[in-house]
């Protein structure tokens, strides 16, 4: 199996923005995981491809007396 997964960050301000792509079984490869109950009846499942977007906020302390 071959995956990838590629990745970025943008700032805004002071807060952040992280945007990815990730890819599993890119080449779409059948295969069975012994681990799994469903092993003698069905391949895993093909390509599976996620994307991701995390917004980091990220707040100033102010200290007030």
């Amino acid at each position: 199996m071959f995956g990838v997964e590629l990745g970025s960050k943008i700032k805004l301000g002071n807060n952040q923005i992280k945007c990815s792509i990730q890819i599993e079984n890119l080449l779409d490869t059948t295969y069975r995981d012994y681990l799994n109950r469903q092993r003698y009846f069905a391949d895993e499942t093909g390509r599976n491809i996620k994307f991701r977007i995390n917004y980091i906020f990220i707040m100033e302390k102010t200290l007030s007396y």
